[in-house]
């Protein structure tokens, strides 16, 4: 399993911030890559930050939903809009632990296409 930056991408000319978990089995390489994605967040200090997460197919565990939810909280005031991709079944009520904790702004979608128009509008 390769590690893979998040990184910045552009659509309909908006740039946003791309975290891809699809690739991941380990929880040690998800905090990484989620700890990586957070203090890009944080080099920005107008709040304009969008953010696109896939999480298809990927499930944590609490403990590691816990790790996360802390770390996020700290981004929370840089991002304007944020959407993820893939979040089903108990996904999504860990999710909304997330939102509730972090205080996210974050929008759940199905298509990627439809997040993106989401973060970039």
């Amino acid at each position: 399993m390769t590690y893979k930056k998040p990184e910045w991408k552009h659509y309909k000319g908006v740039e946003y911030l791309e975290m891809d978990f699809t690739r991941y089995t380990s929880e040690d390489l998800i905090i990484k890559h989620y700890t990586e994605g957070c203090e890009m967040i944080l080099s920005r200090t107008d709040n304009s930050v969008r953010v696109f997460t896939d999480i298809t197919g990927v499930m944590v565990k609490m403990d590691t939903m816990r790790i996360l939810r802390k770390i996020g909280k700290k981004a929370q005031r840089s991002i304007k809009k944020s959407a993820i991709l893939g979040a089903v079944g108990l996904a999504i009520l860990m999710l909304k632990f997330y939102v509730r904790y972090s205080g996210s702004k974050l929008k759940t979608f199905n298509l990627k296409e439809a997040a993106l128009n989401y973060i970039t509008q």
